[in-house]
């Protein structure tokens, strides 16, 4: 990475390097030192800027989006590669390869795993105008979807989470023709006629990632960074276990017994069933009943903290702790985690809560939030090296969240289904197949780089009938549906979508843990401090087991052949 202009390398590696272990010491210790503090500043400073964009807080003005769309970070890596900092670590710290980290991954120190990880943040030389063009795009796609808002009926739901969701909570009402209602408007969001911008979006977030492509050698497409750098599961391996789920032979049996329970042949909007969640006979109206009562605010979700963390099982004093590091805001969109980048600071909680308070699909996307939001404050203030912080990937972050998120009518008092195993399996198969069109489409977008929106739109159509009427059609009987392409992460999250399946497999195995351990709350936090390393170890040092969809088919399975699931 070394350039001309960069001057005498031969000077620089004598002046730089570490010749003897304390000097390497030292050097190790100051540089996760200062990485924890500006990085976790520059979280803080971004948390502000977008701050009325991303809270509750009224109008949003055009300068609002300015703000919203600048990054401060944008020219650090190249300051630091500038300044000389970044060759001083890749000097002294080894940046390996993603087959040396799985292959050798398991017999590194903890200190060698975190100067792995030092080493891995300078893989590329980025120009700070790069950086910048990729958070506008970013922020752009960000503003588009937490403000596309679809009316119902008088409420205004965002799209996809609240359509999708509002689909789930009729099964209670039996409403059929409000459910095919709202699946017209899905598939309007998925052929851009409700609100027209999806797929010239996308097309600029893959511009902005071209931009990295050229500064990045070792993994030259976003497709590589993502599977092997982020992730770190390649791509054929990610795709096999998303095609064992699709193509289970658990699928049709799960479809039979939706359909004896639904009375009726199954319709496409049915890969969004909720009945195996229902338990007792509780509409979305009751529980938005519960909710907005006990939540009229987002300071009362703050204020009921300690209490769900003790009824999560954690120990009184970690309860506090917990309870008195996470803030409670309220989104405009449909909420999310904000982690801290540094201990002094606090991680966010964003969380919708309406006019009336908090309704129950708020309600439980905030728990599922929370879940992150504990997952941040064990793997960054409890880990033995910042450099190790978090977790091996966003599928991790999404599988203890789910711990949370499917505890969540028990955390008020009522009965919890017994069956979540047949909703987790159900629910994996559809967004399996949400996470194959992503993947699609970001391969589409490479074989076409002068691709137009409009061409765009049709490839993602017909990527998404493929994959409908490959695995969905013969379970459905119906052909050519697009429903698969109407998320919102497919906009804004860079191929992000492949975590949420990944997420229910991870969070199978972990739930199989806790319950053979008997806890949550302290089996929750031994995994969340074991850091980022590849997602096998992680998962083998958890569990026992590397990731795979196996627990989650054995599980579902079990449920099935179980005589009380098909009352």
């Amino acid at each position: 990475m070394w350039r001309p202009e960069d001057g005498d390398l031969d000077a620089f590696v004598l002046t730089h390097h570490a010749r003897d272990e304390q000097t390497r010491d030292a050097l190790f210790e100051r540089l996760e030192l200062v990485f924890e503090s500006i990085d976790g500043h520059f979280t803080e400073i971004g948390r502000d800027l977008g701050r009325q964009v991303d809270l509750d807080l009224g109008t949003i003005y055009p300068f609002d989006e300015l703000l919203y769309a600048w990054s401060p970070a944008a020219h650090v890596n190249d300051d630091w590669f500038q300044n000389k900092l970044a060759f001083v670590v890749l000097l002294n710290f080894p940046l390996t390869t993603l087959e040396e980290r799985l292959s050798e991954g398991e017999r590194w120190t903890r200190r060698q795993w975190a100067e792995a990880r030092l080493a891995q943040r300078f893989a590329r030389r980025i120009p700070a105008e790069v950086s910048q063009t990729m958070a506008a795009a970013r922020a752009a796609a960000a503003q588009y979807v937490s403000t596309y808002n679809v009316d119902v009926d008088g409420k205004a739901l965002l799209a996809h989470w609240n359509l999708r969701d509002e689909i789930k909570a009729q099964y209670a009402e039996g409403n059929v023709l409000k459910q095919r209602r709202i699946q017209h408007l899905l598939e309007q969001v998925v052929d851009d006629t409700l609100r027209p911008g999806r797929y010239a979006l996308i097309l600029e977030c893959f511009r902005a990632a071209q931009l990295v492509d050229r500064h990045s050698p070792t993994a030259p497409t976003l497709i590589a960074r993502r599977f092997d750098e982020t992730r770190e599961i390649p791509e054929p391996r990610v795709r096999a276990m998303l095609e064992q789920i699709v193509s289970s032979p658990l699928v049709p049996r799960v479809a039979a017994l939706i359909e004896k329970r639904l009375g009726r042949p199954l319709e496409p909007f049915d890969i969004w069933y909720s009945g195996f969640r229902s338990g007792p006979a509780y509409t979305d109206a009751q529980l938005s009943e519960i909710t907005r009562r006990r939540y009229p605010t987002a300071a009362a979700f703050q204020a009921d903290l300690p209490r769900i963390f003790a009824q999560l099982g954690f120990a009184p004093e970690r309860a506090a702790m917990l309870a008195g590091n996470i803030i409670v805001d309220a989104a405009r969109g449909s909420g999310h985690a904000m982690g801290a980048g540094r201990r002094a600071d606090h991680p966010h909680l964003r969380t919708r809560v309406g006019p009336g308070g908090m309704d129950y699909k708020g309600y439980n996307i905030a728990v599922h939030e929370l879940g992150h939001n504990v997952e941040q404050t064990f793997s960054l203030n409890f880990i033995d090296h910042t450099s190790l912080a978090g977790v091996p990937n966003t599928a991790f972050t999404e599988a203890l969240a789910f711990v949370f998120q499917k505890r969540d009518l028990e955390l008020l008092g009522l009965a919890q289904p017994e069956s979540n195993a047949l909703n987790d399996f159900w629910g994996t198969y559809e967004i399996a197949g949400v996470a194959l069109v992503d993947m699609a489409m970001w391969h589409w977008m490479y074989d076409h780089p002068a691709a137009t929106p409009a061409e765009l739109k049709e490839a993602v159509l017909a990527i998404a009938r493929e994959i409908w009427n490959r695995w969905y059609a013969p379970v459905f009987g119906a052909r050519d549906v697009t429903l698969l392409g109407c998320y919102a992460h497919m906009v804004d999250e860079f191929l992000y979508l492949p975590d949420y399946p990944l997420g229910h497999m991870i969070a199978a195995q972990i739930e199989q843990q806790m319950k053979k351990a008997g806890s949550v709350g302290a089996e929750f936090e031994r995994m969340a401090t074991m850091g980022n390393v590849t997602p096998d170890l992680w998962m083998k040092n958890a569990t026992g087991a590397p990731v795979g969809p196996e627990a989650l088919i054995e599980r579902a399975a079990a449920t099935l052949g179980s005589s009380g699931v098909s009352r």
